[in-house]
C-alpha cells in the first residue's frame, strides 16, 4: 500500500487528519475514483480515467506513470494526460527525476518545488504490488489556485486507487484462474469418455454451454488436409440437418469465427460496420438471440482447426472476464481437438496433412519441386550394367609331364615364355639310359652265345631258355632306346608358358607322368567373369560384355557371354558364378592372369531401379516371406 507521507523543503508531514476532514465536496472524487476501479478491466483504461478524474479536481498540468526498464531503473515514463505532458517534461525533467528516485528509494510520498517557478510543484508516489514498488505516478501542478497539501493528497488518492485496483485484479485473475481451471477439468473429463470426433464434439458444446450458462454453443471443423470447417455440433442437437436454413447460418457464423484471428462480439459498442459481423448479427436475428461470440480455434503453431460459436445474454457477454474466459477455454479446446484429431487421422489424412502444411512455405516448394525434378529423373530408362571382376585364361591349356622316370637334366623355358610348336623346352639326362643300353646289350649277347651253345650241343631245352632271354633283352633294349629318343621335352602347340619354372628342378629326380609345363595359345583368350550372386538373375548368355584390365585401362575389350558354369565358386569370400567370355587376341596384348572389371549389359531400366533395387531387395528378403 502507499505511504502518503510527504517531503517538502525537508519536512515530511502526513495528509492523513486532511483526508479525515475533506470537505464533502471531495466525497466525489472518492466516488469517481472507485466507480473507476469497478468499472475498468485493463490497466491502460483504468490509468487514462482516473488521471481524467485528477486532473478535472485539480490545476494539473501534467501525469505520468513510471516503470523499471531493462536495467531495473525506474525509467519508462509514459504521460497519461494530453500532448502538453511532452512539452512541461521537457522543462522539468532534471528536478522531477530525482524526485522520483527519491519517493522509489524511500516509498513515501514526496514533493519538490520545481525552478520553473515558485508556484508550481512536482508530486511523486509509489504504488506497490505483493510488497514490490510496481510503478511510480508523477505528476506536475500548479499551485497558484490550489494548495501543495490538498495537491499531494490527491495523488495520495491516486495511488491508493491504483492499488487497490492491482489488488482486485489480482483477486479476479486469481477467481478466475480457480473457475478456469475447475472448468478445464470438467471439460477435459467429459472428453476423455469419447472416442470419435461425434462424440467429443457433442461432449464440448454441451458441456461448455452448461460451463458458461451460455443460450447455445455450436463448433465447426476443418477435417485434417481441408480447407473448409463443417460444422460438427450443436448444443442440445443431437442429428444436425446441414440443409437447414437454421444450420446454414450457424455454420456461416462459425466459419466466421474460424476465418478471424481473435473473438468477435456481436453487437459491438461501436458501430463499425463491420462484414465479418454480418453472418453474426444473421444468427442472432433469426434465432431471437441477444448477442453471441465467435471464437477461432488454432493450435499452438497457429494452425487454424474451426471456430466456436457463443450465444448468450448481452449483458452476460459484456460483463468483465467472459470474454478471456471463453477464450481461455477455446484456447484449451483446441489443444484437445487436435489431439483427437491426429488420433483419428488415417495414413492418408496424415500425408495429405503434412502436405498441405508445407506447400505454403518457401524451403517447402523448393524441396517439392526438387523431388518432382528427382522424381522424372529417376523414370528416365537407362541400361543396366551388371559389374563383376575378370581374370583373363587361355582358351585352351596342354599340359606337358616327364615321360617317363629320370634325371632332369636342363630346362629351357620358364612360366610367361612364348614358345613355338615342337620347342625344346626341357632336356632329360640319358647317361643313365645308355649305361643301362650297354648292359642290356651285354646281356643280349651273352644269351646269344648261350643259345648258339646250346643247338650246337642239341640241347634243344637250353636253347630255348636262351631265346626268350635273349627276346626279353631286345624288348628292354628298345624300351631304352626309345626313352634317349625322347630326351628333348618338346611344345606340342605355340602359345605361352603358363606355368613351368624349373629351375630349381634342375639335377633332380623325375617321375613318370610329373607335370612339368602348361603352355596355351594366345590367338584367342578366354575371360572368366566372377558374376554376384545377388545378380545372376539378370544375367543371360549371349549379352554383351564390356572389359577393362587393370594393366591396360585405356583399351576396352567388347564379347558376349559364351557359358554360365551352374555351380557356384567362393572368390574372396563371395560366392560367385563363372561365366565365360571369348577375346580376341590378334595384337597379343592379352595374357593369362591378367584381372581387371567386366560390365555385362542386363537390358534397358528406369535410373530409379538401377539405383535402388538392391537395398530394396535386400529389405524384402528380411522383412517380407
Amino acid at each position: 500500500m502507499v505511504n502518503c507521507r510527504r517531503v517538502l523543503s525537508g519536512r515530511s508531514v502526513s495528509p492523513a487528519g486532511e483526508a479525515r476532514s475533506a470537505p464533502i465536496k471531495d466525497q466525489k472524487l472518492f466516488l469517481e475514483l472507485n466507480d473507476v476501479v469497478d468499472s475498468q478491466e485493463s490497466i491502460d483504461e483504468f490509468l487514462r480515467h482516473a488521471a481524467h478524474v485528477i486532473s478535472r479536481h485539480s490545476d494539473c498540468l501534467a501525469l505520468w506513470i513510471v516503470q523499471k526498464d531493462d536495467n531495473e531503473n525506474f525509467r519508462k515514463i509514459h504521460s497519461l494526460t494530453d500532448k502538453n505532458a511532452r512539452t512541461v517534461w521537457d522543462m522539468i525533467s532534471e528536478p522531477l527525476t530525482k524526485l522520483i528516485d527519491h519517493t522509489v528509494e524511500t516509498r513515501v510520498l514526496s514533493a519538490t518545488k520545481l525552478s520553473t517557478g515558485d508556484f508550481h510543484q512536482g508530486v511523486c508516489a509509489t504504488v506497490s504490488d505483493h510488497e514490490q514498488v510496481k510503478f511510480a505516478l508523477a505528476g506536475c501542478f500548479s499551485t497558484e489556485n490550489q494548495t501543495a497539501v490538498r495537491q499531494q493528497w490527491l495523488m495520495g488518492a491516486f495511488a491508493q486507487s491504483f492499488a487497490t485496483w492491482l489488488e482486485r485484479r489480482n483477486t479476479s485473475n486469481a477467481e478466475q484462474k480457480t473457475r478456469s481451471l475447475n472448468d478445464a477439468l470438467s471439460l477435459i473429463q467429459s472428453l476423455y469418455k469419447t472416442e470419435t470426433m461425434r462424440q467429443s464434439g457433442m461432449a464440448i458444446v454441451n458441456q461448455l454451454r452448461r460451463l458458461c450458462q451460455a443460450d447455445q454453443v455450436s463448433l465447426s471443423l476443418i477435417e485434417p488436409g481441408g480447407k473448409e470447417d463443417r460444422l460438427a455440433a450443436v448444443s442440445d442437437v443431437e442429428h444436425i440437418d446441414l440443409n437447414s436454413e437454421s444450420n446454414r447460418l450457424i455454420a456461416q457464423a462459425c466459419s466466421t469465427a474460424t476465418r478471424s484471428h481473435t473473438p468477435l462480439v456481436f453487437p459491438t459498442a461501436e458501430a463499425t460496420g463491420d462484414a465479418s459481423l454480418i453472418p453474426l448479427q444473421q444468427y442472432c436475428k433469426s434465432n431471437r438471440l441477444a448477442s453471441c461470440i465467435a471464437l477461432p480455434l488454432r493450435s499452438e503453431s497457429g494452425q487454424s482447426l474451426g471456430g466456436l460459436l457463443v450465444a448468450a445474454g448481452a449483458d452476460q457477454i459484456a460483463s468483465p472476464g467472459y470474454t478471456s474466459y471463453l477464450t481461455h477455454m477455446a484456447s484449451l479446446l483446441a489443444q484437445h481437438l487436435e489431439v483427437i484429431q491426429k488420433a483419428n487421422r488415417s495414413i492418408w489424412q496424415i500425408a495429405i496433412a503434412q502436405l498441405v502444411r508445407l506447400k505454403d512455405k518457401k524451403w517447402a516448394r523448393i524441396a517439392m519441386i526438387s523431388a518432382g525434378a528427382i522424381a522424372l529423373l529417376m523414370c528416365l530408362p537407362l541400361p543396366y550394367r551388371v559389374a563383376c571382376e575378370c581374370e583373363v585364361q587361355p582358351v585352351m591349356r596342354r599340359f606337358i609331364s616327364a615321360p617317363y622316370g629320370g634325371i632332369l637334366e636342363m630346362t629351357n623355358a620358364q612360366s610367361g615364355d612364348l614358345v613355338e610348336e615342337g620347342q625344346v623346352l626341357a632336356l632329360m639326362d640319358g647317361r643313365q639310359l645308355r649305361i643301362e643300353l650297354a648292359g642290356l646289350q651285354a646281356k643280349l649277347d651273352g644269351a646269344r652265345k648261350q643259345h648258339d651253345s646250346a643247338l650246337a650241343k642239341s640241347d634243344y631245352a637250353a636253347a630255348q631258355i636262351a631265346r626268350t632271354e635273349m627276346n626279353s633283352f631286345t624288348a628292354d633294349i628298345e624300351v631304352v632306346q626309345q626313352q634317349l629318343i625322347n630326351l628333348e621335352i618338346r611344345s606340342p602347340i605355340g602359345g605361352i608358358v603358363v606355368s613351368g619354372d624349373l629351375e630349381q628342378t634342375e639335377g633332380g629326380m623325375l617321375e613318370a607322368g610329373q607335370p612339368l609345363f602348361e603352355v596355351g595359345p594366345l590367338d584367342e583368350m578366354l575371360a572368366e567373369i566372377a558374376i554376384p550372386e545377388s545378380e545372376i538373375q539378370f544375367v543371360e548368355t549371349g549379352m554383351p560384355v564390356r572389359i577393362k584390365l587393370n594393366s591396360l585401362p585405356f583399351r576396352t575389350w567388347t564379347g558376349t557371354v559364351e557359358r554360365i558354369h551352374p555351380g557356384t565358386e567362393i572368390i574372396n569370400d563371395e560366392t560367385v558364378f563363372i561365366a565365360r567370355v571369348r577375346l580376341p587376341n590378334d595384337e597379343a596384348f592379352l595374357r593369362p592372369g591378367l584381372k581387371g572389371s567386366a560390365k555385362i549389359s542386363t537390358g534397358w531400366s528406369p535410373l530409379g531401379w538401377n539405383l535402388f533395387h538392391r537395398p530394396w531387395e535386400s529389405v524384402r528378403y528380411w522383412t517380407i516371406w
